[in-house]
């Protein structure tokens, strides 16, 4: 049990004439106010319910302007009404055996009925004669005020990724996309140019021509086989194995037609459809294998 007395010094009894000890006691009673009048912890000392002593540190916590405001009044008054259970229990604790109580979270309020969270440390001590208790405080209010910026910021920075995240797979359908209509026109020039333009230039070729008109025909087959062989190349590459059919159900699949909507762009039957891309997945070895052939087709592609 500690033992402190308030600003008051021992009197020698009868037939004591030594003041040395009496000296040496009042100055250390300076030295122990002098020292917990500058922690910066508060610090104040309760008896019966009240405030018996604090230190400037607890003025300042309690937003009061000396200490003659709290001293004398029921410190309940100070406590948070949610916390007063806790601050009840607290006491229990800290009992006449005199354990210490750490660290137990509370809410306090000041003069101007303002919050202050704190974590306060009480011990049981004897002050003036009578039970008291010494009550440390620390304030944590700075601290909760830092954590929850800290997780404002967070979440901030979560939503942000989020919507990153979002903008990220939007444009990866639309890169994806414009690569599909990239791969679609590049089939329908190649079809287009094989279908209208090649025929004509096949039956220039095998008609009697000016040896001028010859050398024109040639400079325009060149000319043309320089355009296709990048886009013939880039399918051969990818359909060494297909027919010119197969090769043109490959890329609709790729494109995502259905069978019926395919049929109805090479103007065949859907049975045959059908057909051509089985005949597609068992060239590229995945026949009776649990792929998906549009997928496998786009992978291929990229």
């Amino acid at each position: 049990m500690i033992t402190v007395n308030a600003d008051k010094t021992p009197q020698p009894s009868a037939g004591q004439g030594a003041e040395a000890p009496i000296e040496e006691l009042r100055q250390s009673e300076k030295r122990y106010r002098i020292l917990v009048d500058h922690v910066p912890l508060p610090i104040f000392v309760h008896a019966r319910g009240r405030f018996a002593f604090v230190n400037p540190a607890a003025v300042r916590l309690h937003g009061a302007r000396r200490a003659e405001d709290l001293i004398g009044r029921e410190l309940l008054r100070f406590v948070h009404p949610e916390d007063q259970k806790r601050f009840q229990q607290l006491r229990q604790e800290a009992g006449a055996s005199g354990p210490v109580s750490m660290d137990i979270p509370l809410r306090l309020l000041r003069t101007d009925g303002t919050e202050v969270s704190v974590e306060v440390t009480a011990i049981s001590i004897q002050y003036d004669g009578q039970p008291a208790r010494l009550v440390i405080c620390r304030d944590v209010s700075r601290h909760q005020h830092m954590q929850a910026a800290l997780e404002k910021s967070q979440l901030a920075l979560t939503e942000k990724t989020n919507r990153l995240e979002e903008v990220n797979r939007a444009l990866k359908v639309m890169l994806d996309h414009r690569e599909v209509e990239k791969r679609a026109i590049e089939q329908n020039i190649v079809s287009w140019i094989n279908k209208f333009v090649q025929p004509y230039l096949e039956r220039l070729t095998a008609m009697p021509l000016t040896n001028e008109a010859r050398t024109y025909l040639d400079i325009v087959q060149a000319n043309l086989k320089d355009l296709l062989t990048p886009l013939a190349q880039h399918r051969s590459a990818r359909y060494a194995e297909l027919t010119p059919t197969e090769v043109d159900v490959a890329e609709l699949i790729r494109q995502g037609l259905s069978s019926k909507e395919i049929a109805s762009r090479l103007n065949v039957s859907p049975s045959a459809v059908a057909f051509h891309r089985t005949n597609i997945r068992k060239k590229f070895g995945i026949l009776h294998k649990k792929k998906n052939l549009r997928s496998y087709l786009g992978a291929l592609a990229g």
